[in-house]
């Protein structure tokens, strides 16, 4: 005879865990308030600066290429603006992104200098 699984569970023994006293509370834990700190911590190179400039000229870039390439291509499509436009527009997303990374790479390499006193 095959006992079912539901069966079986209903009438299994609690476990010895579930015997167990529970453990006492441990000390209340105080959290800090994260909004009396500065926002953001200043950074000392040019990653941001490099990263914004690598996605605006890369981004740029790849909107032209996509749609070049989208306007020469030969296989049974029109070459229309408005097919050609959604995959120039993915071209220069994709390029921006990696113009991102790039340029955040290079530009976290040139430490800023520091800022004068006065």
């Amino acid at each position: 005879m095959r006992w079912s699984p539901l069966f079986l569970i209903l009438i299994a023994a609690p476990a010895a865990a579930q015997r167990l006293a529970p453990e006492p509370p441990r000390a209340p834990v105080a959290f800090e308030s994260r909004s009396a700190g500065p926002p953001l911590v200043p950074s000392n190179d040019y990653a941001w600066e490099g990263a914004k400039a690598g996605a605006v000229i890369l981004g740029i870039g790849g909107i032209g290429l996509g749609y070049g390439l989208c306007s020469e291509g030969d296989n049974g499509h029109s070459t229309t603006f408005g097919y050609c436009a959604p995959r120039a527009l993915i071209g220069g997303l994709i390029a921006a992104t990696v113009g991102a990374g790039l340029g955040a790479l290079i530009g976290s390499a040139f430490p800023k200098a520091p800022p004068a006193s006065q």
